[in-house]
């Protein structure tokens, strides 16, 4: 059947309509409609590309205890979310007041969504956007 639908696909040509892939995960998805009869095809492709996140703060020495805490918190309310892997912390040798979270989940698309929960936005959330302003997803590169 897969192959009858790539045909399908391809005789569709420029003119037909196409929903594309979502959350950056490598889901394709093709649907063509053709009148009459109106027919669908899906075809899904998927290839799960997991990401890591990298957050970096700058936090004085003297308040990065009470800043571990809520880091912490904020790593234990992520970690319930679907489709997290793993959290690690840490602080740079060259300058103990630039403080790292790496945090790695199955997709891009678990990661924005597991910022979506309220519970998240209550303890993450809110130290989250006291980090530097500079991307922080990454994906794996293949090898």
């Amino acid at each position: 059947m897969a192959a009858a639908a790539v045909d399908l696909v391809e005789e569709a040509g420029e003119d037909a309509e196409f929903s594309g892939a979502a959350d950056h995960t490598l889901i394709h998805t093709a649907t063509v409609r053709r009148s009459p009869p109106p027919g669908e095809v899906t075809i899904a492709y998927r290839k799960v590309i997991r990401v890591f996140v990298v957050i970096r703060f700058r936090v004085g020495e003297a308040e990065q205890a009470a800043f571990g805490e809520r880091l912490q918190a904020a790593v234990d309310v992520l970690a319930l979310q679907k489709g997290f892997v793993a959290a690690r912390t840490g602080r740079n040798v060259d300058d103990p007041e630039l403080l790292a979270l790496t945090l790695e989940f199955e997709n891009i698309g678990s990661y924005r969504r597991a910022l979506s929960p309220y519970d998240v936005k209550v303890a993450a959330v809110p130290l989250l956007s006291e980090a530097l302003d500079e991307p922080t997803a990454y994906e794996d590169l293949p090898g």
